[in-house]
């Protein structure tokens, strides 16, 4: 299933950016869907960037604005450099997002995030500057900013929103409650979470840990593809159909969770994203490795709700999809879990992160993950396992759930 503003203007943009697009057009004409277009233009993967950027260096070391690449953590760093059109864009798009959630004067965003090398964060902090709101970056660091200056920094610049993912919201707020034996500042209303799978259990959990404040699903996107998607309350993503075209492919998975309060079902499978603007990178088709399902909203155009990665197989992305729900709607303050999942034995070993003065989690968490697995699990549950990365002083931003024995 294709997503874009118009697919008229999407081919004649495309005609512009790409060369092999010229010929196919022409070929084709613009009265042709774009899906014949598309059909026969291959898969962009990340292997195929990491060619382009190798084989374009001089290139992008001559135009490019902003130098920045993805994180390596599964595998080679992808060189993600900015030209200056799209980080323009980019940075506008995120203004939209920003905008529909802060207003100046009133509103001071902390951006929780190490930023080494993220055009995701260069393009927020000016984003935000346009915008007129007052903005800080936090992120812990041994012998120079720790736990206790942190929760300082929110309380005396009287911070209304701190922007970041789920894994560093989660472990900034277990030092201080847990830790520290404090709380989040009261001026501290707004959580704009990014970057990892977002879940509304998850929302749910966080919002229990925070309370006064409201965890939204702030924006979707990669240092690959840019902003790409705003977040929607109470919950979802609006695609920014003008900028890009998305693809939804189907991969014979089935979705995860039942939206049907949001609107009728649309589609289900893969994300591949298209640039229609001009930028360093060749964003075309590009496999996002994410899977997604998109309803269609009455009188709202579609709603798009991510449902993990698309390497990982169907059943363990159900199986972390149930697991993560049953504990995060267990009532209790969950700061982080770890599921390791022995196939040959159907061994669940379940340990989550919590505050350690409360009691009777585990029996809690056994029992409603027995009610939503198959009885042929053997399940077991512990609390504060200290061998967790989340314990490190700074954690990665993200942080692996399930692991597959």
């Amino acid at each position: 299933m294709i997503y874009t503003k118009s697919e008229t203007s999407a081919l004649q943009s495309l005609q512009v950016i790409y060369e092999k697009a010229n010929s196919l057009i022409s070929n084709q004409g613009l009265d042709s869907l774009l899906k014949n277009y598309l059909d026969n233009t291959q898969i962009t993967q990340k292997s195929d960037l990491i060619r382009y950027s190798e084989e374009n260096i001089d290139r992008l070391l001559s135009h490019a604005v902003l130098f920045s690449e993805t994180s390596g953590t599964t595998g080679k760093p992808l060189m993600t450099p900015r030209y200056n059109c799209d980080l323009d864009w980019n940075i506008n798009n995120q203004i939209f997002a920003y905008k529909k959630n802060l207003n100046p004067n009133t509103d001071r965003v902390a951006i929780l995030h190490p930023g080494i090398l993220s055009p995701f964060l260069e393009a927020s902090s000016i984003a935000l500057k346009t915008l007129d709101v007052g903005y800080t970056r936090i992120f812990p660091i041994e012998n120079i900013c720790d736990y206790r200056r942190i929760l300082d920094i929110l309380d005396r610049y009287k911070i209304t929103t701190i922007m970041s993912t789920p894994s560093l919201l989660y472990k900034l707020f277990y030092e201080i409650k847990c830790n520290i034996g404090s709380s989040v500042p009261q001026s501290v209303n707004k959580l704009l979470v990014t970057g990892e799978h977002f879940s509304l259990s998850n929302k749910v959990n966080m919002e229990r840990i925070v309370t006064g404040a409201k965890a939204i699903p702030f924006v979707y996107g990669s240092s690959e593809v840019a902003t790409t998607m705003i977040g929607e309350e109470p919950f979802g993503y609006r695609p920014i159909l003008e900028d890009f075209i998305f693809e939804v492919i189907d991969c014979g998975s089935e979705p995860v969770n039942d939206y049907s309060s949001y609107g009728s079902f649309h589609s289900h499978g893969k994300l591949l994203v298209t640039w229609l603007r001009t930028g360093a990178l060749p964003i075309l088709r590009y496999d996002t490795k994410d899977i997604f399902t998109v309803v269609k909203c009455n009188k709202d155009g579609y709603l798009f709700f991510n449902e993990g990665r698309s390497t990982t197989r169907d059943e363990y992305r159900i199986l972390e999809n149930i697991i993560g729900d049953s504990i995060y709607e267990s009532g209790f303050p969950i700061y982080h879990l770890e599921c390791f999942y022995e196939k040959s034995s159907s061994r669940l070993e379940i340990s989550v992160i919590t505050d350690s003065k409360l009691s009777g989690i585990e029996n809690e968490i056994h029992s409603r993950l027995s009610q939503n697995l198959p009885s042929s699990f053997k399940i077991s549950v512990e609390i504060d396992r200290n061998n967790s990365d989340f314990f490190n002083f700074s954690p990665k931003p993200k942080l692996q759930k399930l692991t597959i024995r």
